[in-house]
């Protein structure tokens, strides 16, 4: 399922617990998870991968896929043991000429910090399936950093293909519950000057100007 119809079928599904003091919505979630990777962590092993929302009946999961020579993770998953994946989007700071006020202000970081909870399952693709899954893998990361590419994963030889879906496992992760850590969105600031900052990245910045503008428009007007 795509993400648009991922995000456009929430009044239908169950949904995650939320957790935290500043809460993202399960939505502004799915926004942030398509377009960066997230770091697994279970015990003794942490591993930064892809991932995708898929929908199943009225639950969602993350889906993603890992090089097969790490055992001990894909099996800590095929267990059905409860994992963390942490998103991080830190990295994009405002400039401080853009904030209008009387007093100076420093440059102010735009983030959003959080982890999915859930229990792992390790899947049988079949070779269109899988195919299926990095394709769309592919289309989410691509329209970021490669906008202009027309590459898509089937395009590939099918004896390339053969050969490294050999070598990597796909797997699931429920998402049960959904954990803010840390948001930085100019709450602070007045919502005509968080309006005119949006403007400015939208119109002057790339990937990470956009995505600090998306973080900041989750919150105006709260």
């Amino acid at each position: 399922m795509s993400t648009t119809k991922t995000i456009a079928a929430l009044d239908e599904c169950e949904l995650p617990t939320l957790k935290g003091k500043d809460l993202l919505s399960f939505k502004q979630a799915i926004e942030l998870v398509v377009v960066r990777s997230g770091l697994i962590i279970i015990p003794n092993h942490k591993i930064s991968l892809p991932f995708t929302v898929e929908r199943y009946n009225r639950k969602f999961v993350l889906r993603s896929h890992i090089p097969a020579f790490n055992t001990e993770i894909i099996e800590y998953l095929a267990s059905e043991n409860e994992v963390e994946v942490l998103f991080d989007t830190s990295g994009y700071y405002i400039d401080p000429a853009l904030i209008k006020r009387k007093t100076p202000h420093a440059p102010t970081e735009v983030k959003a910090v959080f982890s999915i909870f859930g229990k792992g399952n390790v899947l049988n693709l079949s070779q269109h399936e899988f195919i299926k899954h990095l394709d769309q893998v592919r289309a989410c990361k691509q329209a970021v950093y490669l906008p202009d590419s027309t590459f898509k994963v089937h395009d590939l030889p099918e004896d390339y293909l053969a050969e490294n879906l050999a070598a990597i496992r796909a797997f699931e992760i429920s998402i049960d519950v959904l954990q803010t850590h840390q948001l930085m969105a100019l709450k602070h600031l007045e919502l005509e000057n968080r309006e005119y900052i949006m403007r400015h990245l939208h119109d002057n910045g790339g990937f990470q100007a956009l995505e600090a503008a998306k973080i900041i428009n989750f919150f105006v007007g709260n």
